[in-house]
């Protein structure tokens, strides 16, 4: 035993006390080394969550700007399909065409009586042009001089060769022509015709739509979407007549723009309406937070909060035919899951130290739910349950060989719904949602283990069929329009589709790009050809 204990014990035996043990005490340089690694680790930490945020969020606002865009693009087409039946029926006819070449070589009484002859004509046909929501019937010499606005037929005869470019490049180039473009009275998307006869180049004719009416049939196709459109004030200023530029005015929210009156007066649902007044201030704040992209005319989409409710506000840019900007159509729409973009921040209170691994620990269970959630959001159609188009163009890529054609052959099917807005029309747009989901759901039977269907926008679908050789894939496509024309749909619909088919073996097919246009066209082919037919 030793001395130190003997001692003890003696002190014992004594009644001397023995001196309770000392507090723990921390080592400072221990205490902060730990507190350091700690904040590090929380840093870390921070940082992998922020670059997957981010990653993912870039995922997800890019299918829903491609979602955006869809909407447009497919309601353009409408008015592109009809806008050609329009033309071909009733315009592209010899003696209208006859009275036009008296209009543009006869004398000035001939042109005069040729255009009210014109107009009389031609009034029942835009009677039906403006029951359609379109805006204008505008016929032009080939010099590029106004000859007859329907909407107003006593203006004409100024220069617009200069000012309009769809109609210098439809009348020197002699090809239809077809785009947005800034107008004298209107802004809108123009479909501008040449006009032959025997061989003579006379002129062109212009159908077009305004923002106005594209805005209001958006609307009513996507009810949920709050819209407006903004131009450019110098545009305006420069371009319509100065009788006309009252029906704009400044837009409250986007320095340099300018609202269209008409849009107001033909949207229900335009963001800066009373009803929604609340919106104007959202997208200044958003349109202030990103001048450079706004400077530069740049699409984007941002996520923003108002009244605890999570909504999404897109930008797309609208460029004329010189593909210049010089507009803005600007979309707001509520969504459930936007809540999952919080920004993550890290907590630099020392007292929650204490609760760091448990928290983390149920931080990442909640973190890879949501990435799950959201990796479902950005692949899937809501509505159909299907993949949608930009899962299925990262599909097309992934059959792509780096720089050069694809890796196997494969089949792209393409199917449009026949003449789904009379569905809608006459049975309302929940019946034609219904006919929507069921012909997902018959689609991704039909597909099985074969290969991949989509909602490509709209009412039309894609089918993706790897390793079939073009026969095989027109034999599916049959059988694919056999079944939508059996299937027995709600409220006893009868339902048809047209469908196009592209092949990878093309020699016309090179890339993604060709083998969707290529499908696109033999869809329309199949439309012309009387509907309920398949193209390849």
């Amino acid at each position: 035993m030793s001395m130190k204990q003997l001692d003890t014990i003696q002190a014992n035996k004594e009644g001397d006390p023995i001196k309770s043990p000392q507090p723990f005490q921390l080592n400072k340089k221990r205490l902060f080394l730990l507190l350091a690694l700690g904040l590090l680790f929380m840093s870390l930490l921070g940082l992998l969550f922020n670059r997957t945020y981010v990653s993912t969020k870039e995922s997800y606002m890019g299918a829903e700007m491609d979602a955006f865009e869809s909407k447009i693009y497919t309601t353009l087409e409408l008015y592109e399909n009809f806008s050609d039946f329009i033309f071909e029926e009733h315009i592209n006819q010899d003696d209208v065409l006859a009275l036009v070449e008296q209009g543009v070589f006869g004398t000035e009484d001939e042109q005069n009586a040729a255009r009210r002859m014109l107009f009389s004509e031609l009034s029942e046909t835009y009677d039906a042009v403006l029951n359609y929501d379109f805006r204008q019937l505008h016929f032009h010499t080939r010099e590029g001089d106004s000859f007859l606005r329907f909407h107003a037929p006593e203006l004409y005869g100024d220069s617009l060769m200069d000012i309009r470019d769809s109609i210098r490049m439809a009348n020197t180039e002699e090809r239809f022509v077809f785009g947005f473009e800034e107008g004298r009275i209107f802004n809108g998307y123009r479909f501008v015709y040449p006009l032959h006869r025997n061989g003579r180049h006379l002129g062109s004719v212009e159908v077009s739509i305004s923002m106005g009416s594209l805005v209001q049939m958006i609307g009513s196709l996507y009810p949920d979407d709050v819209l407006t459109f903004v131009i450019r004030e110098d545009i305006v200023r420069d371009t319509v007549f100065e009788s006309e530029q009252t029906n704009y005015s400044t837009a409250p929210f986007f320095p340099g723009y300018a609202l269209d009156e008409g849009i107001s007066s033909q949207s229900e649902r335009c963001v800066c309406d009373t009803a929604f007044s609340m919106n104007c201030s959202v997208i200044e704040t958003i349109v202030s937070d990103n001048e450079e992209l706004t400077g530069e005319g740049a699409s984007f989409n941002r996520l923003t909060t108002q009244n605890g409710q999570d909504v999404l506000v897109n930008f797309l840019s609208v460029t004329n035919l010189s593909d210049q900007h010089v507009a803005y159509l600007i979309g707001m729409h509520e969504i459930e899951d936007g809540s999952v973009f919080g920004h993550y921040h890290l907590n630099r209170d020392l007292a929650l130290l204490a609760l760091f691994f448990s928290f983390y620990a149920y931080s990442i269970f909640m973190y890879e739910r949501k990435q799950k959630q959201l990796g479902i959001l950005a692949n899937t159609d809501q509505l159909t349950g299907l993949f949608n188009r930009h899962y299925m163009m990262k599909q097309l890529e992934d059959n792509r060989q780096k720089g050069s054609g694809f890796k196997q052959p494969a089949i792209l099917i393409l199917l449009d719904i026949d003449r789904f807005k009379r569905i809608n029309d006459e049975f309302g747009h929940q019946t034609g949602d219904a006919v929507l989901s069921e012909t997902g759901a018959l689609l991704h039977k039909l597909a099985g283990s074969h290969g991949t269907a989509a909602r490509w926008g709209g009412e039309e679908f894609v089918l993706y069929l790897p390793g079939y050789a073009k026969a095989e894939g027109t034999a599916f496509a049959e059988q694919v329009r056999s079944a939508i024309e059996t299937h027995a749909y709600s409220k006893g619909l009868s339902v048809t589709a047209s469908i196009g088919v592209s092949s990878t073996e093309d020699p016309d097919t090179p890339h993604i790009d060709a083998l969707v246009q290529r499908a696109d066209h033999k869809m329309y082919e199949a439309k012309e050809a009387g509907r309920n037919l398949v193209k390849a």
